[in-house]
């Protein structure tokens, strides 16, 4: 357990004997799993919220750019996160440039570079997902190497984790969907699938 954070429930009530004398017993529980997994439906059910609510907008809104907005919204709105934006990749220059945000943005969309090639700019979940064409994830960008490239940005606005979803046109990957936790290591296989879905 050394270096380990647990999660503890501590009762205590007091008995008396049969010879006149009081006693104080303690019971110290650790429920560390108990609320790791009610973290985990508490992540789920605010992905469950945005995935809903971004079907109801897909049904009703036309407008491209409206629709980028209001995906990006509901990622603040209904999942929480900290921030949301939707880039798309601008193939001459070989980089995802943001095309909608949300949340708190303040400079970091206007002070990353996100390339598309395997280089360390695109190493990060943005470029990954574009060019592989799956879910892509850093569990803490403030301890990853890969993260490198973002690393001050993101611990100046509070980001620890992201996830990015690749965009598709047909076959083709044309942009990604990326979504920014203030907690780090939110993403885990649950959260993942819905986030592809």
């Amino acid at each position: 357990l050394k270096g380990r954070d647990l999660n503890i429930a501590v009762s205590s009530y007091f008995r008396e004997d049969g010879a006149g004398s009081t006693h104080m017993l303690v019971n110290v529980m650790d429920i560390t799993d108990r609320k790791s997994a009610e973290r985990r439906v508490v992540h789920l059910n605010r992905l469950y919220a945005v995935l809903s609510e971004i079907n109801h907008v897909i049904a009703r809104v036309r407008d491209r750019d409206a629709l980028l907005r209001e995906v990006c919204r509901i990622a603040i709105d209904q999942g929480s996160f900290r921030m949301a934006w939707v880039g798309f990749v601008a193939e001459t220059e070989r980089l995802i440039r943001p095309a909608a945000s949300a949340g708190f943005t303040g400079t970091y969309l206007d002070t990353i570079r996100v390339s598309t090639q395997d280089v360390p700019e695109g190493r990060g979940p943005a470029g990954r997902s574009v060019r592989e064409g799956r879910v892509a994830i850093f569990g803490d960008m403030w301890h990853e190497a890969s993260a490198e490239p973002w690393r001050e940005a993101a611990m100046q606005h509070g980001y620890r984790s992201c996830a990015s979803v690749p965009l598709r046109n047909g076959e083709r990957t044309i942009g990604a969907f990326v979504v920014y936790s203030e907690e780090a290591w939110f993403f885990n296989e649950d959260q993942i699938g819905l986030i592809e879905e």
